[in-house]
């Protein structure tokens, strides 16, 4: 994962972080770990839904995507057809 490494480093670096000392490293440090934390929390939902075997929807462009309660949902087609 390089999100984090780039959150850090655009706090610390661009956004002159180092500037501030102690201070600007723990910014820059939170700012990774919050990055690092959101990628997870996604990776643990899409593992879930996997694990439970989540209905999917195939939309008009013939592109699949879950349903947030599990069932499939009806997914309107260009020209009402479907």
């Amino acid at each position: 994962m390089l999100r984090p490494w780039f959150a850090f480093w655009k706090f610390y670096l661009i956004k002159r972080g180092f500037l501030d000392g102690t201070f600007g490293l723990l910014i820059a440090q939170k700012a990774a770990l919050s990055v690092q934390l959101k990628y997870a929390a996604l990776w643990a939902v899409q593992r879930e839904r996997r694990r439970r075997g989540g209905a999917a929807v195939e939309d008009s462009a013939g592109d699949t995507r879950p349903t947030d309660d599990g069932h499939a949902a009806a997914v309107d087609t260009p020209g009402g057809q479907g």
